[in-house]
């Protein structure tokens, strides 16, 4: 029986290793005293270089809120390729630990955001959130904000784009599940483009032959998901149009607003376009200019940048081939195993330090006719509160 799953974003919005095939660990169990067999540590920094780059990106976050003249909040999911993470519902409480230091007299927040989507309802939740909170919501975007991100976004009273930023279309996305194994995603724009391409391009008229084209189409989609997805749209627009009428108050705003929210959803003919800054202000959002803002956010990501390794696909037999223990095992004609550890999402901000981090054990194994394959094994995921490093003294 197929079963179908609905998000605002082009993928699902869960933090995965989807390189590699994963198995829970009652399936595969290394052992006791695995990581020593392994040799190599799962996180191989050394504590002072990895308290001396959480001190820089701190550093980083403060530049931005001396400038802004209020607190900053950065979330980041990964778009490292191979370990991804989306925005989730698990986010809504980190969100509340950072709401929860700011001080109680700050009436203003900037959100640094970073993401390529997920969970559309979660990012109107986390909007709620500050919205209930705070006075005035600022979303900085140095690079990417799609899908459930943009929709994030929308309820910000300015955006801050750096020119490489880009945000993206709303249109939720239905993946169904079919019953062989594989699985289908679609959108309810992709079955209204269907029926344009009989009247516009087809010119079909008879009414026969429209019937059975349709059948065909029920026949590849369960007429049930077609209605899911049409509600699916209808709730997008809805949601967007709510978040936009936090900071679109007046009477007069009300047929703009409405407008933005239907073009994010239905006039954009790709889930994966991009907007550019300039077409984000040529739809109507309040984009906010300034280069000096612009930097102090582009240098702040690329610190993020480096910390979740998001140029470094996530390759599991190089992680394991770089063990030098494992490939003494594995020539011994023994399963190997390396542990691995990587991170899906960061919230982070000078006052409190948030990572959802992935972790396990990567097995390494040759066949007879000298195959190599590996295996990941997960074995930990979750959001955990990361110490903050006392500052240095010269």
């Amino acid at each position: 029986m197929a079963v179908s799953r609905l998000v605002f974003a082009c993928l699902t919005f869960a933090s995965v290793i989807p390189a590699c095939r994963q198995f829970d660990s009652k399936e595969i169990d290394g052992g006791p005293n695995t990581q020593e067999k392994a040799g190599a540590p799962a996180t191989p920094e050394s504590s002072a270089g990895v308290d001396s780059a959480i001190l820089e990106r701190i550093a980083r976050y403060r530049a931005i809120e001396e400038k802004r003249g209020r607190p900053l909040v950065v979330y980041a999911t990964s778009t490292r390729s191979n370990a991804t993470g989306r925005i989730a519902e698990d986010t809504i409480r980190v969100f509340m630990d950072q709401i929860e230091r700011v001080p109680a007299d700050k009436q203003e927040i900037d959100i640094l955001l970073h993401s390529s989507g997920g969970d559309g309802l979660v990012a109107c939740r986390l909007m709620s959130l500050l919205r209930e909170r705070f006075k005035h919501v600022a979303v900085l975007v140095p690079y990417s904000a799609m899908s459930a991100a943009t929709v994030f976004a929308l309820g910000a009273d300015e955006i801050v784009m750096h020119p490489f930023a880009t945000l993206g279309p709303i249109d939720p996305q239905i993946t169904t599940n079919l019953g062989n194994g594989t699985s289908r995603t679609f959108s309810y724009e992709d079955i209204r483009a269907f029926f344009r391409f009989l009247d516009r391009e087809a010119r079909i008229e008879d009414e026969a032959r429209r019937a059975r084209l349709v059948e065909k189409l029920l026949a590849t989609v369960d007429p049930l998901f077609v209605g899911r997805s049409y509600r699916a749209s209808e709730l997008a627009t809805l949601s967007a149009e709510r978040l936009l009428r936090m900071h679109m108050t007046s009477a007069d705003e009300v047929e703009p607003a409405h407008s933005i929210a239907d073009a994010l959803n239905k006039n954009i003919l790709a889930h994966n376009d991009y907007i550019a800054r300039s077409r984000a202000e040529a739809l109507g959002l309040p984009i906010r200019r300034d280069e000096q803002i612009e930097e102090l956010i582009w240098d702040a990501y690329v610190a993020i940048e480096q910390h979740l390794r998001l140029r470094e696909p996530f390759v599991a037999a190089g992680t394991y081939m770089e063990d030098q223990k494992a490939l003494l095992s594995m020539a011994a004609g023994q399963a190997g195993m390396v542990p691995y550890s990587v991170i899906n999402a960061v919230a982070e901000s000078p006052r409190l330090l948030a990572e959802f981090r992935t972790s396990g054990r990567i097995l390494g194994s040759k066949d007879k006719a000298g195959k190599f394959t590996t295996v990941a094994v997960k074995m930990k995921s979750g959001w955990a509160e990361v110490k903050m490093p006392a500052p240095h003294h010269e």
